[in-house]
């Protein structure tokens, strides 16, 4: 694969990953625990006899506009089903796979108390930042979730559940070099993104993109045609109504929106005691509230469509659109941009 290939695929990976609404806690069917689950206990024997299926998941790199379960917690709730921040873009481990993991010395170990112990064997603790956004959540035969593995892959650490003395027990703890690779191998395997936490990696897909597609505030041609096809779907608000006419429910819609699609995350630079925003020069103040819920609750005032507003938001640019004269496109529309508040100077 030529290495423009490499930068795009990666790239419709980060796409997928950072879609807020393709969490199973935003705009979803809600999930129902599976019958016959009990609470995976945080230590205990490994169940490897019961698993019959096992699921690889990425989580926490968008939280859907939900709480995320604690990292500790990941990626299932108390109930058994998936936490608000799981992708629903994961997949079930091929036979290989599962037994592969199941091989692992260590679980190998946790479900045997009577297995014979590597002549190498440790089991390390750190105190790194433990940020995981991998795991792997194994079945039994009705389908209940039995155990689970949390993968933190930048500080290389995981929390198995149920956890024995051989597995590090209930805290995150350096997962063996062969546990790790094989994790990265599977997640590479289906598209879960774990090139993700590779700095050099991330160095060259940054690289990319600013040869090929600028930045946000200067794109260039290739640029501002990528973000024309992001935004072409639009809100999925009716084009033709008015935005002073809309529902709670559609103006959430529009801010979920304008949140994850239309204004990248970051792009309000500063953070004050109302919020994220900036001043212009001129001393105006554009407060953003990307919360769904406080961004849902402000009506809108205009009497331009949805439609016109979708326009505008294809060439928006912050700051430079909110300090200085607006595009054509955007004219008479900048206090109608939803989750964005404008304060006039004292």
């Amino acid at each position: 694969m030529a290495q423009g290939d490499a930068m795009e695929a990666r790239l419709r990976e980060l796409e997928t990953l950072h879609d807020a609404r393709g969490t199973y806690g935003n705009g979803n069917a809600p999930q129902a625990p599976a019958t016959g689950f009990r609470h995976i206990a945080p230590s205990g024997r490994f169940p490897a006899s019961a698993i019959a299926r096992a699921t690889m998941v990425t989580f926490g790199h968008s939280g859907g506009g939900k709480t995320p379960c604690a990292p500790e917690a990941e990626p299932l709730r108390a109930d058994g089903t998936f936490c608000s921040d799981v992708r629903t873009g994961h997949t079930d481990l091929t036979d290989e796979e599962r037994r592969s993991v199941l091989a692992l010395p260590e679980l190998v170990m946790a479900a045997d108390p009577k297995a014979p112990r590597p002549a190498s064997f440790s089991v390390a603790v750190t105190r790194c930042y433990f940020d995981p956004h991998h795991g792997i959540v194994f079945f039994d035969a009705k389908g209940a979730p039995v155990a689970r593995i949390v993968i933190c892959l930048s500080c290389s650490e995981w929390i198995v559940a149920p956890a024995s003395e051989r597995t590090g027990g209930a805290r995150p703890t350096v997962m063996p070099k062969e546990a790790r690779a094989l994790f990265v191998r599977i997640a590479e395997a289906h598209g879960l993104a774990p090139w993700m936490f590779d700095d050099e990696q991330q160095r060259a897909l940054r690289t990319y993109v600013q040869d090929t597609y600028g930045t946000e505030d200067e794109p260039t041609a290739l640029g501002r045609e990528r973000r024309r096809k992001r935004l072409a779907s639009g809100s999925g608000v009716p084009r033709d109504h008015a935005l002073r006419d809309l529902g709670h429910d559609d103006r959430a819609k529009l801010c979920t929106w304008v949140n994850d699609e239309v204004r990248p995350e970051g792009s309000l630079r500063q953070r004050n005691k109302e919020g994220y925003g900036y001043e212009c020069p001129d001393g105006t103040a554009w407060l953003g509230k990307p919360l769904e819920a406080e961004c849902a609750a402000r009506p809108l005032s205009c009497a331009a469509t949805v439609a016109t507003l979708e326009a505008c938001l294809v060439e928006f640019r912050e700051p430079q659109s909110l300090c200085g004269p607006p595009p054509k496109s955007c004219e008479g529309l900048l206090d109608c941009i939803p989750g964005l508040t404008r304060k006039s100077p004292r």
